[in-house]
């Protein structure tokens, strides 16, 4: 029994691992206009240690200057998307080049794989289903095509994935530290707020979950509250350096 159990913890484990791996010799390069921004974004902060693109338009002003998803800030032009990517992609854009952004969202994706077998197990459901659940999401969906991407869409996920993880922790009372468990959630939720701003969605269902489950609602909410608060700041500080708006939620 301790073998079987070995062994199926070690499954998202090994799959995740050979993901990461593969980041290093899959083809790097830019898709589509999306991750062109993120690539300039990252390159900005490595080279130049600035969330704005110096590419000339704030001296010129030509609109050929003015990619897609670059907005005008009071300092320059600058990417409409949040700092997290950026923040996360610089020092590996720095050491790899391109492939440090394709190895970012590949060791995020090797954190879904474990994120969703241990949300599925603190959810009741048996080890076999745990890893039947991680085996699907790796070859039923467009996870392997996500891993190799550019775009931060499996960072978020593995954000989302641990805040539900904490979430479904406090509700069930499997955690041995709800109120930890309710503040990593929140944790989690601003943090993917850096990442994807549709992050936010996820707040209504947590926070119904806490009233209609968890033992002590109220104490819950608000130790989730203080736990999203940093990301919720970060954002804010950085969209009024970005765009010159304290706007946590805004795209300039």
């Amino acid at each position: 029994m301790t073998g079987q159990v070995v062994r199926s913890a070690l499954i998202p484990l090994l799959l995740g691992g050979i993901l990461v791996a593969g980041a290093f010799v899959a083809v790097p390069g830019l898709y589509n206009i999306d991750e062109t921004i993120y690539f300039l974004a990252a390159d900005a902060l490595a080279r130049e240690g600035s969330f704005t693109i110096e590419n000339g338009f704030e001296t010129y002003g030509a609109e050929g200057l003015r990619l897609l998803y670059l907005s005008e800030g009071p300092r320059g032009l600058t990417p409409q998307y949040p700092v997290g990517p950026t923040i996360l992609g610089a020092p590996l854009l720095a050491l790899f080049g391109v492939r440090g952004l394709i190895l970012l969202n590949a060791l995020a994706a090797a954190a879904s794989l474990v994120l969703t077998r241990a949300l599925a197990l603190r959810l009741g459901f048996g080890r076999g289903e745990a890893t039947g659940a991680v085996v699907i999401l790796l070859f039923g969906t467009f996870f392997i095509e996500y891993a190799y991407a550019i775009r931060p869409h499996l960072l978020q996920m593995a954000l989302v994935l641990a805040a539900l993880w904490a979430a479904a922790g406090v509700i069930n009372g499997n955690g041995r530290a709800p109120r930890r468990d309710a503040f990593i959630s929140g944790l989690c939720i601003g943090a993917g707020m850096l990442v994807r701003l549709e992050t936010v969605l996820l707040l209504p269902a947590i926070g119904a979950m806490a009233i209609l489950y968890a033992a002590r609602p109220v104490d819950t909410i608000l130790r989730g509250a203080i736990g999203l608060l940093p990301g919720v700041l970060l954002g804010a500080a950085a969209n009024a350096y970005k765009f010159g708006s304290w706007n946590p939620l805004s795209y300039g």
